[in-house]
């Protein structure tokens, strides 16, 4: 569910290129906005101790759906994104110790969490959810400012788009009730709507059945302490 909703003001173009060939990364960049959005989020919430245990089962049940929303992410970046570049841009090797080595750590991250969450302990769910949004931080950020012009300078409108394809299709079923609702819940209505006008109306249902009963997990995920 990782269409591409309009124009971004960080998609990069090129003199090489006309325009119209350039890639539209609003997508990639928008997901990377809603992360780094939700993770501190997360870090806000996890920072007090919650307020009954209803609200701490629902915070631990929306973080799993948010952890593999980071996984998939990474998974479609390590297996088809970054290959892509790799096969494409020479100077790629510089960058991908850096990036491997943070998933890595983002995963051992996750876990961890995880089970600090499920286990009711407050001070290390704490201590890992302002160590995510820190690490998600930083690392975004160098994605955006490094790896992402690399696709601008590098791909054709049509070589992103079918690349942009081939990862929707690796968003597992079973992850869309999440993914749908919680991308949607980042985006203005005319964001919105660019983004749904994008997508089959499959898509357009899922968020229509999901989008309430993820709003009831979040507003309990994150009631004030």
């Amino acid at each position: 569910f990782r269409p591409s909703p309009g124009s971004h003001p960080c998609t990069m173009r090129t003199n090489t290129r006309p325009a119209a060939s350039t890639p539209n990364l609003s997508s990639y960049l928008r997901v990377h906005q809603a992360l780094r959005a939700s993770a501190a989020r997360l870090a806000a919430a996890a920072s007090s101790p919650p307020a009954d245990a209803h609200t701490a089962r629902a915070l631990a049940r929306w973080f799993h759906g948010f952890a593999e929303e980071i996984q998939l992410h990474h998974r479609i970046e390590d297996t088809l994104l970054f290959p892509a570049l790799a096969a494409r841009v020479a100077t790629y090797g510089d960058y991908a110790p850096a990036l491997e080595s943070d998933h890595a750590e983002l995963d051992a991250i996750l876990n961890q969490l995880r089970a600090a969450l499920v286990s009711g302990d407050h001070g290390r769910s704490a201590a890992l959810a302002e160590d995510l949004s820190d690490h998600l931080d930083r690392h975004l950020g160098f994605e955006d400012d490094e790896i992402v012009p690399l696709f601008a300078r590098h791909f054709t409108g049509a070589e992103f788009d079918e690349l942009n394809a081939k990862a929707v299709r690796m968003t597992p079923v079973s992850q869309l009730p999440f993914t749908a609702p919680w991308l949607l819940s980042h985006l203005d209505e005319v964001e919105q709507a660019e983004l749904l006008a994008s997508v089959p109306r499959a898509m357009h249902l899922l968020w229509i059945l999901t989008r309430r009963r993820y709003a009831r997990l979040a507003a309990t995920a994150f009631t004030p302490r």
